[in-house]
């Protein structure tokens, strides 16, 4: 630990069909900015998972959070592979699905990804929304996209902690959809420690 950061223990793990911006949104906060090349890299992508670590500020304390994006060629593989699932889902801390506003097939598939890793996390496990690609809803006809408020239903049926709406391309609440979700990891992992000083006690 080194001054008010504390050591690399607290893990977002990104989920969500191919192709929904995930690894875009990563890209674009941990640089900083949004390099159009990684738009044509992305589609050549094999990797099963790819974590960077980044520190991310919550209340004032910086912590050192691992982020952990998935790839598959196919959406399905998440359902078809036994082992694999799991393994990306190990030492989540929170986990945040990703859907594109200009994909409703993404945001419709969101369900059965979050349902999925509730079988392999505990049952406290935070979870975030996050919407993304929001600058393409000017693009794109309004009645295509899944409008703000769908997105906000499907948070309260799943009973996310939190919902976001961003664009890795414009940086429209790019930053709030990371501190939300790393806000209600450290809560988390404040509340399982409480559990097990209560415990030892």
């Amino acid at each position: 630990m080194e001054g008010n950061r504390r050591a690399t223990d607290l893990q977002l793990t990104f989920i969500g069909v191919r192709h929904v911006g995930k690894t875009s949104l990563l890209r674009s906060y941990n640089s900083g900015r949004f390099d159009s090349s990684q738009l044509s890299d992305d589609q050549q992508r094999i990797t099963i998972t790819e974590d960077t670590v980044q520190d991310i500020q919550v209340d004032g304390i910086s912590y050192l959070f691992r982020l952990r994006d998935t790839f598959l060629n196919s959406p399905d593989q998440y359902f078809t592979s036994e082992r694999l699932f799991p393994l990306q889902c190990l030492n989540t801390t929170a986990l945040v699905a990703c859907y594109a506003v200009d994909d409703r097939a993404s945001f419709m598939k969101l369900r059965e990804f979050i349902l999925l890793a509730s079988h392999f996390l505990p049952p406290d496990t935070p979870r975030i929304i996050v919407a993304t690609k929001i600058d393409l809803r000017d693009l794109t006809e309004t009645n295509s996209c899944v409008s703000t408020a769908e997105g906000r239903a499907m948070s309260r049926q799943m009973n996310a902690n939190a919902f976001v709406e961003c664009s890795a391309l414009s940086g429209q609440n790019l930053r709030q959809a990371f501190e939300e979700a790393a806000k209600a990891a450290v809560k988390h992992r404040s509340q399982i420690k409480e559990k097990k000083r209560c415990t030892i006690s």
